[in-house]
Protein backbone atom coordinates (compact mmCIF):
# COMPACT_ATOMS: atom_id res chain seq x y z
CA UNK A 1 0.00 0.00 0.00
CA UNK A 2 1.51 3.69 -0.84
CA UNK A 3 1.11 6.27 1.93
CA UNK A 4 -0.82 9.14 0.72
CA UNK A 5 -0.42 12.77 1.90
CA UNK A 6 -4.28 14.38 2.00
CA UNK A 7 -5.40 18.14 3.79
CA UNK A 8 -8.51 19.51 4.70
CA UNK A 9 -9.82 22.54 5.12
CA UNK A 10 -12.27 24.70 7.63
CA UNK A 11 -14.49 27.40 7.24
CA UNK A 12 -16.27 28.79 10.12
CA UNK A 13 -18.29 31.18 9.77
CA UNK A 14 -21.40 32.74 12.79
CA UNK A 15 -20.71 29.86 14.59
CA UNK A 16 -21.02 26.99 11.56
CA UNK A 17 -18.42 25.02 10.03
CA UNK A 18 -18.79 24.36 6.22
CA UNK A 19 -19.75 21.02 5.10
CA UNK A 20 -19.36 19.03 1.85
CA UNK A 21 -21.23 15.85 0.86
CA UNK A 22 -19.01 13.63 -0.75
CA UNK A 23 -19.71 12.42 -4.72
CA UNK A 24 -17.04 9.39 -4.38
CA UNK A 25 -16.73 6.67 -1.67
CA UNK A 26 -15.49 5.59 0.58
CA UNK A 27 -18.55 7.04 2.52
CA UNK A 28 -20.22 8.40 -0.56
CA UNK A 29 -23.24 10.81 0.49
CA UNK A 30 -21.97 11.33 3.70
CA UNK A 31 -20.90 14.73 5.20
CA UNK A 32 -17.08 15.95 5.25
CA UNK A 33 -14.92 18.85 5.16
CA UNK A 34 -13.51 19.87 1.92
CA UNK A 35 -10.19 18.58 1.41
CA UNK A 36 -8.21 15.87 -0.73
CA UNK A 37 -5.15 14.40 -1.98
CA UNK A 38 -1.85 16.68 -2.35
CA UNK A 39 -0.83 16.30 -5.71
CA UNK A 40 3.30 15.87 -7.14
CA UNK A 41 5.18 18.53 -6.31
CA UNK A 42 2.48 20.66 -5.02
CA UNK A 43 2.84 22.21 -1.28
CA UNK A 44 -0.36 21.16 1.43
CA UNK A 45 -0.90 25.01 1.26
CA UNK A 46 -1.68 24.96 -2.34
CA UNK A 47 -3.49 21.45 -2.09
CA UNK A 48 -5.74 22.85 0.79
CA UNK A 49 -6.82 26.15 -1.52
CA UNK A 50 -7.66 23.98 -4.53
CA UNK A 51 -9.67 21.51 -3.35
CA UNK A 52 -11.25 23.94 -1.01
CA UNK A 53 -12.80 25.86 -4.53
CA UNK A 54 -13.02 22.64 -5.81
CA UNK A 55 -15.31 21.01 -3.77
CA UNK A 56 -17.18 24.47 -3.03
CA UNK A 57 -17.00 26.59 -5.83
CA UNK A 58 -15.30 29.32 -3.24
CA UNK A 59 -12.11 31.17 -3.73
CA UNK A 60 -9.99 31.59 -0.35
CA UNK A 61 -6.63 33.12 0.23
CA UNK A 62 -3.51 32.41 1.97
CA UNK A 63 -4.68 29.88 4.48
CA UNK A 64 -3.72 30.55 8.28
CA UNK A 65 -1.97 27.56 9.21
CA UNK A 66 -3.03 26.03 12.67
CA UNK A 67 -1.72 22.44 14.02
CA UNK A 68 -3.46 20.25 16.18
CA UNK A 69 -1.18 18.40 18.60
CA UNK A 70 -0.48 14.91 17.27
CA UNK A 71 -2.07 15.52 13.87
CA UNK A 72 0.25 15.46 10.80
CA UNK A 73 -0.75 17.16 8.36
CA UNK A 74 -1.75 20.38 9.93
CA UNK A 75 -5.33 21.79 9.64
CA UNK A 76 -5.68 24.59 7.80
CA UNK A 77 -8.13 27.48 8.70
CA UNK A 78 -9.15 30.34 5.81
CA UNK A 79 -11.19 33.06 5.37
CA UNK A 80 -13.76 33.35 2.11
CA UNK A 81 -12.35 36.09 0.10
CA UNK A 82 -16.18 36.78 -0.60
CA UNK A 83 -18.01 35.57 2.58
CA UNK A 84 -21.20 36.11 0.89
CA UNK A 85 -20.78 33.36 -1.66
CA UNK A 86 -22.21 30.62 -1.39
CA UNK A 87 -21.46 26.99 -2.47
CA UNK A 88 -22.43 25.66 -6.08
CA UNK A 89 -26.29 23.90 -5.45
Amino acid sequence: MKPSLTVDGVLIRDGAILLVQRKHEPFRGKWALPGGFVEYGETVEEAVLREFEEETGLSAHRPDVRSREKTIPPHYWWKASDPDSQPPA
